[in-house]
């Protein structure tokens, strides 16, 4: 009966063995061993443990011993619960202490269990903990622990678990290969997928068509379709049947570049080879279709996928939708709508929007509006693009209002909205007419912490012209560029439309010429103000500077015409200078962009451009022109290429002056290498060229970035022999490097220079000078210097108010710090992470844990982000107050929000177990730290001996101590400790630590007397 009840039971029918162990019990049939196990396993699987539990103990009443298949099957029924994994982690223990020796089914089910509950570190501690039971991990085990890890992101710690298998010599199967290049892949490391899967090949581990799966799709995702390509080719010739996965990746990529009939092609070939396409290869061909406007095509595609009985879902009707919308057929697409309802399905936020647009660009405003209506009463959510959407639309058929309403009410819902919503509600106002509340809004946007965007800019820009506003046009024009957000085409046209209204010829021509020199072009309305501009006398008008951008061949409405953008002007229409200032003017027009990020534009254009345009054409560059190419060069950290190409410009003739020499000096000083810096500056020195200040301040920042900070001094000597007069960047530097060098005296007296030369200190000054004096306790004295920075009208930043809290906090002054704290407030400054990081270390160094908790949960409603620094100072003030629960509870949050933890988080955490006896604990995760990747320190070493010597574990502190030393780590004076009664080891012990250079700690107890006595033996 027993075999017939475990058969079903591998069956997975449950309810049947359960009903007939209930009729075996009727019919007087007793219940063996066995059955109790078969029956306890089949109540734990269907989730019921009590049942389980009750039937354990009817079976020990009858002087039954549960067996270890018995325990194991109650362990997954207590790791299957939702609430009961502590339980299953007692249960293993009691198992020990009952004498049954766990095997591997235990360790692998217990591990599962853990995986379920999220608690990740433990799982992976259980594998070194099995092997200290005397149970060899399996494959299986490894497998398990794998999965879990990647599942969560973890696949450091999973490459580290294979490494860790191949020293046990279990060679890993192609189901964790598989594993581990799947969560490469997903977490876009796609390289290290290859070579991962290189190795397995290497290892002799086959692939199979989940390796290729994974990595095909991956390489698609990345627009890697030719790579992707030749491992679908390789896995044909391997006879490896790709599956539709395979397929579908590929025909997705091949639709997202453009080569739709390649991915027809694929799809025949599923075809051919009997693969049937599922919904992810068919919204794909539709998306193809839809993108190439081959609308009919795709409508037979979605046709064919239905009467294939593969069922359409949200995107494929979202796609069809977004191509009926596009091509005006709005009423198609709200076909399409109601059929998804029909089909069960609901439309989604993407789904809204789209009709919602769609309507709008038909100018049917009122279906628009309905279509919002439906959303809303439907309950399905909006997005900040629905409302951009609706408010555009609104504003756009001239309904502003209702686009104000709406507008209004976004705000009062503390919806977080973006640069996009205030632009649409901006134009609008700008539309109607509302100007000036266009500008109250565009006013407020510092305070609500949006930052404004070229459209945004050119948007107002236009309001104000459009309204005459001259002054106020060109004001935000100045401060758009000074804000470091450049003009576009239509900002520039916005403006020189208005000039040439106002007949402003020469501010017209200046425009055109900067829009020209920016590689913009004219759009047909403002092609006309060549006949405007373009006589000699408006040229004369203009300034008659660099030959303005549209020249007597040379016209914006060609450009247009042509479709070719004309970044420079003819050379055979432009002077001499003009060309040179305009080829300097690009050339420093393209560092702005590179700098900026907003063009690819490389450096080595730059200097084809030069060789092309300008030796070989036998026009001499000026000193603006070779100044601006060397910089190019230093800001790509290309240095050794500029000094060659200033010899090389010396060597034909050309004089850079100390612009160009002072670039490559800096450039050596930020790269740390004054000496080569020194160097240059000697050469230039005996070429004839005098330094000027810049030169001289580059050298002494550099110097004192390197610790040079005497050489620095010197320097400084000889500029002012020199009489050339340094500036207060000079002396901050010096000052800096004085106080980082303990030297706060020779920084005061360096202070007291420069205010004798009339030379104003800045915050940078102020801010060194306070941290030197807090550095050395001298409290008073940096409160002083800040109270005088603020009275010579140099006003504080968030960097000095840190310092001084910082002060105060490590003298145990934390009123003072608060007293700091809220004044920063009221001086409109906003506290950053080293801000409460240091007031929340102060409340608790002074043991009010109450406000350092108040401090750390304040964070995250003040905008202020907590960093791995706060966490760690905030563990360890909880665990030295005692409070080590809470500690725990807060680290396990860290670990599932997958927060990257350093060593310093863990030593805290097993001292803070060990402190409070979970010495067993804090083994267990002191022994994962190898597999997380994170390499204990000696600090880590120190805390773990000094939990297992409390609880007199000796042989283990040994072998942590060789292992220690072993890693290559250096004894500290906290690491050794006299042992218990073991006076001899301990006099060894010290005599180590004597000879390590520490001073052993006084005991003040009849062991450290004992032991003294020993080593005078």
């Amino acid at each position: 009966m027993n075999k017939l009840l475990s058969a079903i039971a591998k069956m997975k029918k449950f309810d049947v063995v359960v009903s007939l162990g209930e009729q075996m019990q009727m019919l007087g049939i007793a219940h063996n061993l066995y059955t109790y196990s078969i029956l306890i396993n089949c109540f734990c699987r269907r989730s019921q443990l009590p049942l389980a539990l009750s039937m354990l103990g009817k079976m020990m009443k009858l002087g039954y011993e549960p067996d270890i298949v018995t325990l194991n099957s109650l362990l997954n029924g207590f790791c299957r619960h939702g609430k009961r994994i502590s339980d299953a982690v007692a249960l293993v223990d009691q198992m020990v202490e009952m004498g049954y020796q766990p095997n591997t089914v235990t360790f692998n089910t217990l591990i599962n269990g853990l995986f379920l509950h999220n608690k990740v570190s433990e799982a992976v501690a259980l594998v070194d903990r099995m092997v200290l039971k005397g149970c060899q991990p399996s494959l299986v085990t490894y497998g398990v622990v794998v999965n879990g890890v990647c599942k969560r992101g973890h696949t450091d710690l999973a490459l580290n678990l294979l490494k860790k298998m191949e020293a046990d010599k279990i060679e890993a199967g192609v189901v964790i290969y598989n594993t581990l290049i799947d969560s490469l892949c997903k977490h876009k490391h796609v390289d290290d997928a290859l070579d991962l899967f290189s190795e397995m090949e290497k290892k002799g581990v086959r692939p199979d068509v989940f390796t290729y799966s994974s990595l095909i799709s991956c390489l698609c995702n990345y627009g890697r379709w030719s790579d992707a390509s030749g491992l679908l080719s390789d896995m044909v010739e391997r006879n490896i049947d790709p599956d539709v996965v395979t397929f579908s990746a590929l025909i997705d990529t091949f639709v997202k570049e453009g080569k739709l009939l390649e991915a027809e092609r694929l799809y025949e070939e599923m075809i051919r080879r009997s693969i049937a396409p599922d919904t992810v290869t068919y919204n794909s061909l539709i998306n193809g279709f839809c993108l190439q406007d081959r609308l009919e095509e795709a409508k037979q595609m979605f046709d064919l996928m239905v009467s294939k009985d593969c069922l359409p879902n949200v995107v494929t009707y979202n796609t069809l939708i977004n191509a009926f919308c596009k091509s005006k057929k709005v009423e198609d697409a709200m076909e399409l709508f109601r059929e998804m309802s029909r089909r069960g399905l609901v439309g989604n936020t993407v789904t809204h929007n789209t009709l919602i647009k769609g309507f709008f660009e038909a100018s049917d405003c009122e279906n628009a509006q309905q279509v919002f209506k439906q959303m809303v009463s439907a309950g399905v959510p909006r997005d900040i693009w629905t409302y951009s959407i609706l408010l555009d639309g609104l504003c756009n058929k001239g309904k502003l209002e209702k686009a104000l309403v709406i507008f209004e009410d976004m705000q009062k819902s503390e919806m977080e909205l973006n640069i996009v919503t205030y632009n649409i509600i901006i134009e609008g106002m700008c539309k109607a007419g509302k100007v000036e509340d266009a500008w109250d809004l565009f006013a407020s946007l510092d305070l609500k912490g949006v930052k404004p965007n070229a459209i945004t800019y050119t948007i107002m820009i236009s309001g104000f012209c459009g309204k005459g506003l001259k002054q106020e046009a060109d004001a935000l024009f100045r401060k758009m560029k000074e804000d470091g957000c450049f003009p576009n085409e239509c900002t520039y046209n916005t403006l020189i439309r208005a000039r040439l209204r106002d007949g402003d010829k020469a501010e017209s021509a200046e425009l055109i010429k900067e829009m020209r020199s920016c590689g913009f072009r004219g759009y047909v309305s403002t092609s006309g103000s060549k006949d405007s501009i373009d006589s000699e006398s408006d040229k004369r008008e203009a300034g008659n500077d660099a030959e303005i951008a549209c020249d007597d061949g040379e016209e914006i409405s060609s450009s247009e015409s042509s479709g070719k953008r004309t970044g420079l002007p003819s050379l055979s229409h432009c002077g001499f200078c003009g060309w040179v200032r305009a080829f300097s003017s690009v050339i420093d027009f393209r560092e702005r962009l590179s700098r900026n990020r907003l063009r690819d534009i490389k450096l080595d254009d730059a200097i084809d451009l030069f060789t092309d345009m300008m030796l070989k054409l036998g026009y001499e560059p000026d000193k603006v022109t070779l100044a601006s190419l060397v910089n190019g060069f230093c800001r790509r950290n290309r240095v050794s290429e500029a000094v060659s190409f200033v010899q090389k410009m010396v060597e034909i003739g050309y004089k850079p002056d100390i612009a160009a020499y002072n670039k490559i000096i800096d450039c050596f000083c930020k790269t740390r290498r004054a000496n080569d810096a020194l160097n240059f500056f000697k050469g230039i020195e005996r070429k004839g060229i005098r330094p000027n200040v810049i030169t001289y301040t580059s050298l002494v920042k550099g110097l004192c970035n390197s610790g040079r900070w005497s050489d620095a001094a010197r320097l400084l000597s000889d500029m002012i022999k020199r009489k050339i007069r340094p500036n207060v960047i000079t002396y901050s530097a010096l000052v800096d490097a004085y106080v980082k060098n303990g030297k706060v005296l020779e920084a005061k007296e360096l202070y007291e220079e420069m205010v004798r030369m009339s030379i104003e200190p800045d915050i940078v000054t102020y801010s060194s000078l306070i941290n030197g004096f807090c550095m050395h306790d001298r409290i008073d004295e940096a409160s002083e210097m800040f109270d005088l920075m603020v009275s010579k009208g140099c006003f504080p930043d968030v960097v000095s108010y840190n310092t001084l809290i910082n002060g105060f906090c490590k003298s145990k002054r934390v009123d003072d710090g608060m007293k700091l704290f809220r004044e920063m407030s009221q001086r409109g400054l906003v506290s950053n992470t080293v801000t409460y990081n240091t007031l929340i270390q102060g409340f608790f160094q002074a043991g009010d844990v109450d406000m350092a908790q108040e401090f750390f949960n304040q964070m995250d409603s003040f905008g202020v982000s907590p960093d791995i620094w706060t966490y760690n100072i905030f563990l360890g003030g909880l665990c030295d107050n005692g409070k080590v629960e809470e500690a725990l509870v807060i680290f396990e949050d860290m670990q599932k929000r997958e927060m990257d933890l350093d060593i310093v988080t863990y030593t805290t955490i097993i001292q803070g177990m060990c402190k409070t006896g979970q010495v067993e604990d804090a083994w267990g995760l002191f022994c994962s730290l190898s597999l997380k990747g994170v390499k204990p320190d000696v600090v880590t070493y120190t805390t773990m001996m000094s939990g297992l010597c409390r609880k007199g574990l000796h042989r283990e502190i040994d072998a942590l101590y060789t292992k220690m030393k072993a890693d290559g780590l250096m004894l500290n004076d906290g690491t050794l400790c006299l042992r218990d009664g073991d006076i001899t080891a301990s006099a060894e012990l010290m005599k180590e630590m004597l000879s390590c250079g520490y001073a052993p700690s006084l005991l003040g107890d009849r062991e450290s007397r004992r032991s003294k006595k020993a080593l005078s033996l």
